[in-house]
């Protein structure tokens, strides 16, 4: 049997699957983009967090060296009891900041081998341009183009027109033609015949009850509700590229006051340990110079890669990433 002429409802039927079959490959891309940006907030967390580590091995190392000086003048008789089991005391904080910095490391090392299959090297930062485009409405444009999201939901929407044509044109008849061949012997005439025969037909629905009619409606609502989706996802990818690009502009602000901060606290602790040193200040206060220092430069570590991350989600949400790190 073969279909003649319906009025292009299988066409239709047809359109519906190919944009559905470009949907689903649209998804998978955009799952291996998802992983791709898993993988490198993971490596760059890291990195953050191993230049943490290292800071924290840096200031025990330093929290034993002030632990001997204060007990040599415990000793000579310049130092109080207070004082030496004020030093011990931030010795003890301080192996304890290590350890919890040391746990995080190897918590992100699991989750680095979760995504990639292996456990990684030292990380290093990607040695890379991330320059983005100067003006946020030229991020929106971009991000509205290239988004994978949106261009799902209009593949999708562009099925369900097909889905909603099909549907209705399979209320009009349809024009269908039909053969068979046969061929055995005679039992009359005992030899072999053969015989055939085409048939030519038409069919129209005169009633269903309504159940067509039904199918065009909810077809037509399910074509009402992916433009509302779309409508949707066009709004919250502007809010979230506007978002983004502020948290990435306020990084980039902060960032360049921490490394102010970060060169002050450090000659005021230089300056008070100096004091110490000659009687001038007691070891709260170079202890508490010291951890101010130190609070300081994982700030500066934690900010200066957190600007890493905000580049590359941002390039993420407006479709280039893949481009930046030059992967198909």
């Amino acid at each position: 049997s073969y279909t003649l002429f319906d009025f292009g409802s299988l066409k239709a039927k047809k359109r519906s699957s190919i944009h559905l079959n470009e949907a689903s490959k649209l998804s998978f891309k955009k799952l291996e983009d998802e992983l791709i940006l898993s993988v490198v907030k993971v490596h760059l967390e890291l990195f953050k967090a191993i230049k943490i580590v290292d800071l924290y091995e840096s200031s025990l190392g330093i929290r034993k060296q002030q632990f001997l000086a204060v007990k040599n003048r415990f000793d000579l008789g310049e130092a109080t009891r207070s004082d030496l089991l004020r030093s011990k005391a931030s010795i003890s904080g301080a192996e304890a900041q290590l350890k919890v910095g040391q746990a995080n490391v190897k918590k992100l090392r699991e989750s680095y081998k979760t995504l990639v299959g292996k456990f990684p090297d030292n990380p290093i930062l990607p040695q890379i341009e991330t320059k983005e485009p100067s003006e946020l409405g030229t991020k929106i444009r971009v991000g509205m183009e290239n988004d994978l999201s949106l261009k799902i939901l209009m593949l999708e929407e562009k099925a369900l027109k097909e889905e909603l044509r099909s549907t209705e044109k399979s209320r009009l008849p349809n024009l269908n033609l039909s053969g068979s061949l046969a061929y055995g012997d005679s039992q009359t005439l005992g030899n072999n015949i053969s015989s055939g025969r085409i048939s030519l037909t038409s069919n129209l629905t005169l009633y269903s009850g309504g159940q067509k009619k039904a199918r065009v409606k909810i077809a037509s609502n399910k074509l009402a509700a992916k433009a509302i989706d779309i409508a949707v996802r066009k709004k919250t990818l502007q809010r979230d590229i506007t978002t983004k690009w502020l948290d990435l502009m306020a990084l980039k602000s902060s960032v360049i006051a921490k490394q102010e901060e970060t060169n002050a606290l450090k000659e005021l602790y230089e300056s008070v340990f100096e004091e110490w040193r000659l009687g001038g200040k007691t070891s709260l206060d170079t202890d508490q110079a010291y951890q101010n220092f130190l609070n300081s430069e994982v700030e500066l570590v934690a900010s200066t890669t957190d600007i890493l991350i905000a580049k590359f989600d941002l390039l993420a949400e407006i479709g280039t990433l893949r481009t930046k790190l030059q992967l198909r």
